[in-house]
C-alpha cells in the first residue's frame, strides 16, 4: 500500500495487547483499496474481499460469494494451484533442515504480507492516514511511525 488508515480498539488489561476490533484501510498505488475488518466474534473468522463487481467471504474451510457461480467454479488440472501447507513454521525447518530452498510462503512473500499487516497495525497505533513508501519500506509522513518499524537489537546485531 501506499496510504494506511486505521482505528483499533486495544484490551484495556489482560496478556495480550493485540486489537479486539480493528478497521483498516489500505489503498495501493493503482487504486485498490483493501479493507480489514476484525471483529472478536469467534463465530466469523476469515476475510472479506469486496470489488466493484460483488464480495468474497473466505473461511478455513468456506468460499462464499455475491458474484454468481464463483464459489462453484471447480479448478481444471492445467491451473495455477499454490502450495498447501498447514504449518507453516514446521515446513520452513523442514525443508531447510533438509536443504531445500523452495517453502510455502517464500521470505519475499512472506515479508510483504507480514509487512501489511504491521503498517496497518502502526496506523492503527498512531490513529491518523499515513503515507508508506514501499521501496523504502518507510513512512513519508510521520517520523513517529517510523520508530515502530524496528526496536533496539542486542549486541552485535
Amino acid at each position: 500500500p501506499v496510504r494506511i488508515e486505521g482505528t483499533a480498539e486495544f484490551p484495556q488489561s489482560g496478556l495480550y495487547d493485540a486489537p479486539v476490533k480493528s478497521d483498516i484501510r489500505f489503498t495501493y498505488a493503482n487504486g485498490v483499496v483493501m479493507k480489514s475488518i476484525q471483529t472478536l466474534d469467534e463465530s466469523q473468522w476469515g476475510m472479506r474481499f469486496v470489488g466493484t463487481e460483488g464480495e468474497i467471504k473466505v473461511e478455513a474451510n468456506s468460499l462464499e460469494s455475491t458474484i454468481e457461480g464463483l464459489a462453484d467454479i471447480e479448478l481444471k488440472e492445467t491451473d495455477v494451484r499454490l502450495y498447501a501447507s498447514d504449518d507453516h513454521h514446521d515446513d520452513f525447518l523442514t525443508r531447510a533442515a533438509n536443504g531445500e530452498t523452495t517453502t510455502a510462503a517464500p521470505v519475499e512473500i512472506a515479508h510483504s504480507s507480514a509487512a501489511v499487516c504491521h503498517v496497518g497495525m502502526i496506523a492503527c497505533l498512531r490513529n491518523k492516514p499515513l503515507d508508506w513508501d514501499p521501496k523504502a519500506e518507510r513512512f513519508t509522513n510521520d517520523e513517529e511511525a517510523n520508530a515502530f518499524l524496528s526496536r533496539p537489537q542486542r549486541e552485535p546485531w
